[in-house]
């Protein structure tokens, strides 16, 4: 294995162990975002406020959001302290891995933002905190259905001997992974703005 490769397989692992923390302390912190206000009749209070329901669930959003921060930053800095160690300077200027990476970053991303709206919903509409555990359900599902479909049917229309499976199996997963969590955090979003003062007050009342 070339020092490229051993510096890029660092790197991916390094992105992937980080976000994956930050995605799940960000999903377990907005899974209780209203749950735990609902208890406390702090939600209650803040419905008084001259702040409009989309700055109240902007607001939280985007405190999720940069929560992330420290974590990217750390990571960025480490990988590139990687990349200089294994593969050295001229590395850094490898568009090819740049842009891996960068897609990587994306997927992840776009990961968080799908799982994080989705359990900003679940803690809108249950007392409970189940959020976690619901959307881990849906990672799993969506992990061994959604991807192994995408494989077979790629599989099954370009043929396993193809010399670009190589390429097109990750190009169409990360695809996949965007549109499919892309959509999910817009609908459950969507729903969070057109449906959080009723439920709110449903539940106070």
């Amino acid at each position: 294995m070339s020092a490229k490769d051993i510096a890029t397989t660092m790197l991916m692992t390094l992105l992937v162990i980080s976000c994956a923390v930050v995605v799940v302390g960000s999903v377990s912190s907005l899974g209780m975002t209203f749950t735990r206000e609902k208890k406390s009749r702090a939600l209650e209070m803040l419905l008084t406020t001259d702040l409009s329901d989309r700055e109240i669930i902007g607001g939280k959003v985007a405190a999720a959001f940069l929560s992330l921060l420290p974590w990217a930053i750390g990571a960025a800095a480490l990988g590139l302290g990687l990349l200089v160690m294994y593969g050295g300077e001229p590395f850094l200027w490898d568009i090819d891995a740049w842009g891996i990476i960068l897609m990587v970053l994306v997927e992840i991303l776009v990961m968080w933002f799908g799982y994080a709206c989705l359990a900003l919903w679940i803690s809108l509409r249950h007392k409970k905190n189940v959020a976690l555990g619901i959307c881990i359900l849906v990672w799993m599902g969506w992990n061994t259905f959604g991807r192994g479909l995408i494989m077979a049917v790629t599989f099954g229309v370009v043929g396993m001997g193809s010399r670009g499976m190589a390429f097109l199996i990750p190009v169409l997963v990360v695809g996949a992974d965007v549109l499919f969590h892309g959509t999910l955090g817009a609908v459950c979003l969507a729903s969070v703005f057109s449906s959080f003062r009723r439920v709110a007050l449903q539940d106070q009342g």
